[in-house]
């Protein structure tokens, strides 16, 4: 700030935000700060141009200025509309020669959405948007890619950066992202890199290698890193933040991890055991409150709390080893561990109704036809309707996403356009649901879903509005109550309502 007053410049833009020197206060010299000069201001500080010949004379200014633009600018300058922001950059050395397009000198922090220079200008790093810009909806509608960066997060020029890789196809930062840890360990084998690219990656590639192998480790290696967080199962997010404590290699601390096995094939639950030891390996303590039989057998110490839920329960039966637990007549974890329990009931299976195409005039078959969205690959779905069933499968296979994000909306689309079939393109508009390549719809037909009156979700989200909300006040046991109370003496003569 001091440079420029002292050589008759007058406006400095800090972190995309036009200040005044005269203006100017003291930054925070702990957090970073972008700071650019303004060399000259031809709209609102009242620049004057000669008389005659203006528009030669503003060429010849803009010419000076740019050059001294790039002078101060290490090679590289803008132009900046207040409200608008940059409108084109200009480079000596970051030119496109077919084109005439320049560009800035890159920085990591153009290659973040959480950052200004990085992100999509349109959803702000986001990468979805609410309103369906082909419609101009925002209500039936959630979660659709924003058309700009087609969810990448990133603007234009960064989403552009390729690496070259050995099959002489080069990749942009959101392809890499698009890939599954799998996947990306072996792209990263494949880059193909000059001498100045192999010392920069030489202590990156590395690191960013080991923590994709730990996320093989947790049983992950099928995830795309792109995923956003919010469509993540239970079991899918405890495990990368597992990974996450495999990768930071400390020693000395406590973990406690609730049902880390959770919706895990046999085969992942042998290689998350074996992490979890390599935590106990660096002098770590691992406390994991399960109920799978295979990881209470390779415990060194268990705690057998019961012996019922509830009221029931709150009792410690037994600690020690597993040997120990088994020989406790009180522990029903021990007897299940020594012998094993028979199941209950051994009914018989009930018939499901006629096939989905049968000539019955009754309605018995809810069916989707191609349901592609994210993990859900484009199979088929009959759903007999009036019977009660269930969706298994191991964490991570797509139950949330079909059964939450892909037949909820489907089934109320129909109800709102009571249609007994419903086709692709008008799920499409209504629900704005692409399949991953953005290229079609998330289904391709729906049919009797307009045999519902109503879709209702229970979920695992907190019951009430507000922090007072209790299970009484939700099923509307309180109103009684409170109804009972007003209707006595001392509340009639105090004039209490319910």
């Amino acid at each position: 700030a001091n440079w420029a007053r002292n050589h008759g410049y007058k406006i400095l833009r800090i972190n995309g935000e036009l200040v005044p020197l005269d203006r100017f206060q003291k930054l925070d010299r702990y957090q970073e700060h972008d700071i650019e000069l303004i060399v000259e201001d031809f709209g609102t500080n009242g620049y004057e141009l000669p008389k005659a010949n203006k528009i030669s004379a503003l060429k010849d200014a803009v010419d000076f200025n740019l050059r001294l633009a790039l002078k101060h600018g290490k090679r590289s300058a803008f132009l900046l509309h207040p409200s608008e922001g940059i409108l084109e950059w200009y480079s000596t050395t970051r030119t496109d020669p077919e084109t005439g397009d320049s560009f800035p000198e890159m920085d990591p922090k153009h290659f973040s959405w959480n950052s200004p220079k990085g992100w999509c200008p349109e959803c702000r790093g986001f990468g979805i948007t609410d309103e369906d810009y082909h419609t101009g909806k925002g209500d039936t509608v959630h979660d659709l890619p924003c058309p700009y960066c087609n969810g990448s997060r990133l603007n234009e020029v960064s989403r552009s950066v390729k690496l070259n890789t050995k099959d002489a196809e080069a990749v942009t930062l959101p392809e890499l992202l698009a890939q599954s840890s799998e996947k990306l360990l072996q792209t990263l084998k494949k880059l193909q890199l000059d001498d100045r690219g192999r010392a920069v990656a030489r202590d990156i590639l590395p690191q960013i290698q080991e923590r994709l192998a730990f996320m093989d480790e947790v049983g992950l290696s099928y995830l795309a890193l792109d995923r956003s967080t919010s469509t993540l199962s239970g079991g899918e997010s405890q495990r990368i933040r597992l990974a996450s404590q495999l990768g930071a290699k400390l020693s000395g601390v406590l973990y406690v991890l609730d049902e880390p096995t959770i919706g895990l094939h046999p085969s992942d639950n042998d290689r998350l055991i074996q992490s979890i030891k390599s935590l106990k390996k660096r002098g770590n303590t691992i406390l994991v409150v399960e109920h799978d039989e295979t990881t209470m057998r390779e415990a060194d110490s268990v705690l057998d709390l019961g012996p019922g839920a509830g009221v029931h329960g709150g009792k410690l039966l037994g600690q020690g080893n597993l040997k120990m637990l088994m020989a406790n007549k009180m522990s029903l974890t021990g007897r299940y561990l020594q012998k094993g329990i028979p199941h209950p009931i051994n009914g018989s299976r009930r018939e499901l109704p006629p096939s989905w195409k049968s000539t019955q005039k009754k309605i018995r078959w809810l069916v989707l036809q191609k349901a592609a969205l994210r993990n859900l690959k484009g199979d088929d779905l009959h759903l007999p309707i009036g019977k009660l069933i269930s969706v298994c499968g191991v964490s991570g296979t797509g139950k949330s996403t079909l059964t939450r994000d892909l037949l909820r909306p489907a089934v109320e689309t129909a109800i709102q356009v009571k249609k007994a079939v419903l086709n692709g393109k008008q799920f499409l508009k209504e629900t704005g649901l692409y399949t991953l390549d953005g290229n079609s719809p998330a289904l391709q037909k729906l049919y009797n879903g307009n045999a519902f009156k109503k879709v209702i979700e229970v979920d695992q989200n907190p019951i009430g509005k507000t922090p007072r909300s209790t299970p009484a006040t939700y099923l509307g046991a309180f109103d009684l109550i409170r109804n009972f109370f007003a209707a006595l003496p001392a509340a009639k003569i105090h004039g209490y309502n319910a």
